[in-house]
C-alpha cells in the first residue's frame, strides 16, 4: 500500500497505481500468463473492499472479503489481514 500512494505522489492516476502493482508487475516477472488480472486460467485471490480505491488508495485497507482460490476467506484469517 505504501508503494500504491509512493506512484500516486509521483504523478500515476489510482488506476495506474493499481495496474503497475498487479498486472504489469506480472508481466515484467514473466508469469503475466498465469497472474497479475482476474481471467479465466489463471490464479486470482480478490480483494473486496468497502470504498473505491479508484478514489482513495487507503480504501484498499479496509478489506471487507478476500477471495482466495475462488473460495471466500473468512475468520482469523481475515482479521489478521485486517491488523497489517
Amino acid at each position: 500500500l505504501i508503494e500504491l500512494n509512493l506512484m500516486r505522489q509521483c504523478g500515476l492516476t489510482p488506476m495506474d497505481a493499481i495496474k503497475t502493482a498487479t498486472s504489469n508487475a506480472a508481466i515484467i516477472c514473466g508469469m503475466g500468463d498465469k497472474i497479475g488480472t482476474i481471467m479465466p486460467g489463471k490464479l486470482a485471490d480478490i480483494l473486496i473492499v468497502d470504498e473505491n480505491p479508484l478514489e482513495d488508495v487507503y480504501a484498499l485497507e479496509k478489506i471487507h472479503m478476500v477471495i482466495k482460490d475462488g473460495v471466500k476467506v473468512t475468520g482469523e484469517w481475515l482479521c489478521n489481514l485486517n491488523n497489517w
